[in-house]
Formats: C-alpha cells, structure tokens, sequence
C-alpha cells in the first residue's frame, strides 16, 4: 500500500479528456449537478435571515453606503459584510430574491466545477470524477446550494481554498500565486461564517507541516490580499473602539462551555446527508429504502482516512518534510488535517453547534475518497499487469465493481431523493416560505400601493420591525413606504391612508382590521396560506377615539387614550392589557420599549411584568394612533390583597426611563384586588 513514500500517482496531469466516454461522464455528471442547483429553485427558503441579507445588498446596490458589516450571528457577534458584497453582484442586474438564489446556486454549482477540476490535475479523470460526483449529490451541499444564507456561500470558496493548497503542495507544477489565493479564500470563508476561524488553525498546521515548500513572499502577498478583504470590517471594529472584537472573544471563550464530540457527528452528517433526509418523514417515505447507503458512505470515508492515514505512518510521511513535497503524501496530509482539526477545534464550545458550522469541510472528505480509491485501484492494476492472467482480469474488476459499485449506487440514490424533494416542494407537501413567493408579494404590493398613490403600507407578521419580520425585505424590493407590526402584540393606525398586508392568521388584529379597513382583490396564495390586502381610507377611524383627552403623556410626545382589561386576576391567571395611544410628535429614530408591571400595593413590590416593543416606536409619525397588547403573568404564589398596573416607556439603549410630563415614570392605569385564597 506505501510503495515510495513520495510515488506521485499515475493518471493525468491535466484535464484533457482523451476519449468521448471521458467527454460524456464529465459532461453528465455537470448536467446532473447543475440540475439540482437550478432546477425548480423558486421553491428556495425565504426567510428572516434571507430577508435582511439581502435588504441590506439591495440599500447598497440603490445607492446607500458600503456596508461595513452583516447580520448578526447566533453567538451575538456582527458578521463582516462580505455576503452582502457578494449578493450585490445578482442585484446588479436584477433586483428580486430570485437573481439572488440564481446566483447562489451558480456558485455552488463552479465549487463542483472547480472540486472537479483540482482533483483531476492532482490525480487524474476518475479520482476528479469520484469526489466531484459525491460533491454533486451530496445532500446537504445541494440543500445549501438552492437558497442564499451567509454560510451557504463558504463551499465555494472553500474549495477554492482547499485547490489552491493542494495544486501548490502537492501537484506537478505549482504556481505560487496559489499560496497567496489560499488566503484570500481563507479570509473569505471566515467573513461568511466566523465559525470558519477553525481553519486559521488548520492552514496555520499545514503551513507548518509543509514549511520548507513555503513561499515567504507569496506567503506575505496573501496576508495582504486577507486584511484588504478584511479593510470595512476592521474599520467597524475600530470606530465601535474594539467592541466587536471583544464580543468576539467573549463568545468564543465564554464561561459556559460544552465539552464533546457533537462537531464530529456533526460533520460525519455532512459527508452522508443521512440527517437532512431524517428531518423530513414524508420525504423519507417517499424515496427508494436504500438507506443502508447513508451509513455506507459515512464508512467509506472513514475507511479512506484510515487507508491515508496509514500511507502516511508506514513510510509516506517521509515525503512531507521536503522542499518538494511527496505529492500524494502532501495531500492526504492535507486532506487529513482538514477533517480532523475543525472537530478537535470545537470539541469545547460555548454555543450549540449546527452542521453548517462546519460546511467549510467540503469538499475534502469526497476529495479524500477520490484520490484513496484512485490510488488503491492503481496499485491493484499495477500488482496484476505484470502477468495479466484471466484470473487477474477477473480480480481487476471484481476490485473496480468493489470500490466503484457502492460510490455509483450513492450517487444515483442522492439525486433521486434530490429529485424527490423538488417533487414534495412543488406537491406543497414540504412547504416553505419561497423566494418566489417574495416576489410575488413585492410586485403585489407594488401594484396596490401605485393604485392608491399617498397610502404607506403596514405588514402585519411575525416581526414588530424589518429587521425581525420574515417579510422584512419587502421594505427594499417594494420601493414603497414600508412598516412593520407584530400579530397579537400592536397595530399602527396612522391618520392619513394606509395599505395592511396580513399574512397571519391571527384572529387578534383580525378583529381590529374589521371596520377599520375595506379587504381590496389583490392577495397572493402561498401553500394554504393567504395574504391579503386590506386599505384604510384617510381620516379619522372608530379604533382609536381619543374620548376626554389622553390619561397620560410622556415626554417623547407619547399620550396614552385608553386601557382596555382583561383575563384572569387570579393565581397562576394572565392579565391582558390593551393600550390605546396617540404619538403627537414624532418620537424620533430612539427605540423605546413599554413596560407593564403588576406592583403589590401593601409592600411595594413587583410581582411581574411583561416589557416589550409593543410596536418600533422608530415608525410612528406625528398623528399616528397605535395599539400595544401585553400578556402580564400572575404568579402562582402572588399574595392576596390589592395589585396596580403601572406603565411606562424606557429607552432600550441607556435603560433611562422616559418622565411623564407630569411628574414620574410610571402611570398607574389600573387597581387589582386578588383574593385570598380558602
């Protein structure tokens, strides 16, 4: 199996197809990967993540500043921008979700491209063939190549990143340009998704292993290449006086820490797909049961790593140390490293890890696959050929129908249940929120808002602003006058007309549209969802009479009209608390949040609250009426006696509370007596 340490295997240096059955495997195994990247892809996930993505591309795009950084991660941290420079490239030519997710799936389908092209000049046509079938079908990579996410645009260029390595460490000819490039793409794939930092580690690990094959000045030309990429992003950490950074640090280091292998089960499901085909038991039922082959898969390359592994310890690691490293030594080294150091990396982790944490793996574990059969199978031919009996004839393609049999058969397996997924999307068996869907409803709105000229539109949904609502991009594909409120929690009513999109079901704002607007025909079906469009005509409406004059006033220009009680005073009960408000100046782009508190009047004490934005009191415009509700749990031990509702506003930034203009902070709206219990 070791022969000599650094025996380059034999195959093709460079991708030339030599044969028209060459000509057609390539061809055929690029129709299938384009394919299932771009066939049905308005069934492509839209959501709240999608949603602010892009609307910050497309305010850049119309003329807005260079955006420094990009949405916010799970961990709390400010990702850098370059996603959103990326998704600014589609919006250039068309701006809709839809250019979007295109060019999201063109760029997952050259990551094949390129997956195919390396290998096949590190190894020869059917190692290139092997690693970019796998990287074609495989699951997860086809499901993050059909909708645009920060982290689903980090195969591309770690591919890239893994090419460049492998072309400059251990192909015939290397340019050292390459090693410059690795960093580039290094510094990209971290920008999309900063869980990537682990291959800072990695790199950093080959760069020492293979440090004689180094080139200083390429080496110096890539960290350059690295901090330009990096330029806006280090900017916003410098005018925000190392915020950022230590928010960074803070959550990479944090105190409460996980200590396990859940990266490496993690990644093990990335390679298979085996997860993504469980998430879904409509879907599972539907494809053929070959589910043995997802395991099958998952064992071939851990089989391969082993077979690499011990090339390496019986006598190719020799090869690694030179100034011309032993070709196949470099890259199983390489390849080896890329696997196993991300999991290592976050064995201890203080967030809850997500497969697509690690999607900066592919596509090296079908690259390993690739070159280890190609290799086993060219040692066996090279074994058999001296006396080539029938026998050996017979053993030569008892191995090849071996090895090749089990990787064409989960092949063709993942682009069936590929294709059955796409059959269930477009069935609405597997409904999701599309990106097609959101053009629709932008063009729609569009439309209503151009027939009754003056009317800003109101999206009610599951968001109380766009940056929380999963429609928030309606705000930038429409062009019209967009605002948010969230169902069940608030609803503006401004004095002028005004166009509400529901997309809810809610029955709570539902009563409050009635009467208070006229349903248009305009409305857009999505699975068995309807969003329909409801006008409000200019003037005063009978949801907000303002009575006697107002019960309170604040002095950001807030007055409270009216309170509205309900629910259960009692232990273990909610009191609902519906608020009726004026704004009759515009409070300015502070965001305030309400507080709702249930005080016991004996002691003094607070016995529970429910604060909230109620509606994003950035929106209100002088004139406004707007409505708050607020759920405020009774304890199930709240003492018995007399309880007062107090309300009032804070600022969400300083925590400073905002005065009433007569005096105090806290308008006591209501008293309560709960009884004592016999």
């Amino acid at each position: 199996m070791t022969g000599r340490g650094g025996a380059r295997p034999r195959g093709l240096a460079t991708f030339h197809p030599a044969s028209l059955a060459a000509g057609v495997l390539v061809c055929g195994l690029l129709a299938a990967a384009a394919y299932l990247r771009f066939s049905r892809l308005g069934f492509a996930l839209m959501e709240g993540d999608q949603s602010v993505i892009l609307g910050m591309a497309l305010r850049f795009v119309r003329g807005g500043p260079l955006p420094l950084i990009g949405i916010k991660s799970s961990a709390g941290i400010m990702m850098p921008p370059l996603a959103e420079y990326l998704l600014a490239v589609p919006l250039f030519i068309r701006q809709e979700a839809m250019a979007a997710v295109v060019f999201n799936a063109l760029l997952g389908f050259l990551a094949v491209v390129a997956c195919l092209w390396f290998t096949t000049r590190l190894a020869g046509l059917r190692a290139g063939l092997i690693a970019a079938l796998l990287f074609a079908v495989s699951p997860w990579a086809v499901h993050y190549s059909r909708f645009f996410w920060n982290q689903n645009f980090v195969p591309p260029f770690s591919t890239l990143l893994l090419g460049s390595l492998l072309l400059y460490f251990a192909a015939p000819r290397r340019h050292p340009l390459l090693l410059a490039l690795s960093l580039l793409w290094l510094a990209a794939a971290i920008q999309l998704h900063l869980a990537a930092l682990a291959l800072i580690v990695t790199v950093g690990l080959i760069f020492l292993l293979l440090v004689r094959a180094l080139s200083l000045r390429h080496l110096a030309l890539g960290v350059a290449l690295a901090v330009l990429l990096f330029l806006p992003y280090l900017w916003y950490i410098r005018i925000t006086s190392l915020t950022e950074l230590r928010a960074m640090l803070s959550a990479l280091g944090g105190q409460s820490a996980y200590l396990n292998t859940a990266a490496f089960l993690h990644i093990r499901d990335l390679i298979t797909g085996n997860g993504l085909l469980e998430s879904a038991m409509a879907w599972k039922g539907a494809v053929w049961p070959w589910y043995f082959l997802a395991p099958l898969e998952g064992w071939l390359f851990l089989a391969c790593a082993v077979y690499a592994g011990l090339y390496l310890l019986l006598g190719g690691w020799r090869g690694i140390s030179r100034r011309e490293p032993a070709p196949l030594s470099a890259a199983f080294a390489i390849l080896l490293l890329w696997m196993v150091v991300p999991g290592l990396f976050y064995l201890r982790h203080t967030v809850y890890l997500q497969n697509y944490y690690f999607i900066y793996t592919y596509p090296a574990p079908y690259v390993l696959i690739g070159l280890v059969v190609d290799h086993a199978l060219k040692g066996l031919a090279s074994l058999l050929r001296p006396r080539l009996a029938l026998w050996r004839r017979g053993a030569l393609a008892a191995a090849n129908l071996l090895l090749l049999g089990p990787i064409l058969a989960i092949g063709l397996w993942q682009f069936h249940i590929a294709e059955v997924r796409m059959d269930l999307q477009e069935a609405g068996v597997l409904h999701q929120r599309q990106a097609q869907e959101m053009d629709r409803l932008s063009r729609a709105l569009r439309r209503v808002t151009t027939a009754h000229p003056g009317c800003g539109a109101i999206v009610i949904s599951g968001g109380h602003a766009a940056e929380t609502s999963p429609f928030g991009l309606l705000r930038d594909l429409s062009g019209a006058d967009v605002r948010f409120v969230q169902d069940g929690r608030g609803l503006i009513v401004p004095e002028g007309c005004a166009i509400y999109l529901d997309t809810t079901p809610g029955a709570w704002l539902q009563s409050r549209l009635t009467g208070l607007t006229e349903l248009t025909a305009e409305e857009v079906r999505s699975g068995n969802e309807r969003w329909r469009f409801f006008l409000k005509e200019a003037g005063p409406s009978g949801c907000c009479d303002e009575g006697s004059g107002p019960v309170g006033e604040w002095a950001n220009g807030l007055q409270l009209l009216e309170r509205q009680l309900s629910g259960s005073v009692a232990p273990s009960g909610t009191v609902e608390l519906v608020l009726i408000w004026r704004a009759s100046g515009a409070p300015g782009p502070q965001v305030y949040h309400f507080f709702n508190h249930l005080v016991h009047l004996p002691d003094g004490r607070l016995i529970s609250q429910e604060d909230g934005p109620g509606v994003h009191t950035p929106y209100l415009r002088e004139g406004d009426r707007f409505i708050t509700r607020f759920l405020i749990p009774v304890p199930a031990d709240a003492p018995a006696g007399s309880y007062e509702i107090r309300v009032g506003l804070y600022s969400l930034q300083s925590l400073e509370r905002v005065p009433l203009t007569g005096g105090g902070d806290a308008l006591p709206i209501a008293t309560l007596e709960l009884p004592a219990q016999g």
